[in-house]
């Protein structure tokens, strides 16, 4: 099955999972992290705005269930960032607000497809003093022939 048929399949399937979770409470940060629409949409599209391609939002898609788990466990943060960064649209003018915005990363040793362990990142991101939301999910470290290895299965959810 090609990437596009089988985003078609599983899209669906993230979505509804994706929504039905809705917030989870974090022990790191000991309040709720959010499951937004902008995290969700992060996992299509990058920073530009652009799509990502079928296979990264199929992998990303499918490490949803997983991310949840994390950032329910996860009592440390293993990485953090603060910048400036766009929120919103274009105004009448062109410019676009900017906002102090954080980033922590929590990392994990995760089951991937076949039970082989991988390590996934889970991202969290506040802008301003506002809640905490999930931004986005992936396999911690690159490998060198993205081919030859599956990190996911070829379904979203477990059935």
């Amino acid at each position: 099955m090609g990437h596009e048929s089988r985003f078609k399949k599983e899209y669906p399937k993230a979505k509804k999972l994706y929504s039905s979770i809705g917030f989870i409470d974090s022990p790191f940060f000991d309040t709720k992290i959010y499951f937004t629409t902008d995290g969700f949409h992060h996992l299509r599209y990058n920073e530009s705005g652009s799509e990502r391609r079928k296979q990264t939002q199929l992998l990303k898609m499918s490490l949803i269930a997983t991310a949840k788990i994390i950032l329910e466990k996860s009592g440390t943060s293993q990485e953090y960032r603060k910048q400036f960064g766009i929120v919103g649209r274009k105004k009448r003018d062109g410019s676009r607000e900017m906002k102090e915005m954080e980033y922590w990363g929590f990392v994990a040793i995760a089951d991937g497809y076949n039970k082989k362990k991988i390590h996934v990142r889970v991202i969290v991101r506040r802008i301003g003093n506002g809640k905490y939301h999930f931004w986005s999910v992936m396999p911690h470290s690159r490998l060198k022939n993205k081919d030859t290895y599956k990190l996911a299965s070829e379904t979203i959810t477990d059935e």
